[in-house]
């Protein structure tokens, strides 16, 4: 079997889906992520949160400023560990096409 490159970085989606999975609540959180308001319309989302220390937090956030409840933290990662391909490629479309001018 080939081992993987030194500079290969899990794929986000894994990076989320392995924070789900080992969390002690999550059959809650999952309960949380299920409901859905009177026009069957999510009531929470699913938030990345960068912070100065070099780490990436997974949130669960009411989509309703009035709902009263906290968000919830899923769990973190190094940001280094995510993977990067996405975003370069995004900053070089934007690039390409200057789409920020």
């Amino acid at each position: 079997m080939r081992e993987l490159p030194d500079d290969w970085h899990p794929p986000l989606r894994d990076l989320v889906a392995e924070q789900w999975e080992k969390h002690p609540e999550r059959e809650r959180l999952e309960g949380l992520w299920r409901e859905r308001d009177e026009n069957e319309q999510l009531k929470w989302k699913p938030e990345l949160r960068y912070e100065a220390d070099g780490w990436t937090e997974l949130w669960l956030v009411p989509l309703d400023p009035r709902d009263p409840r906290p968000a919830e933290r899923v769990g973190s990662w190094h940001t280094e560990q995510q993977e990067l391909g996405p975003v370069k490629d995004a900053q070089a479309f934007v690039d390409e096409h200057h789409l920020d001018d």
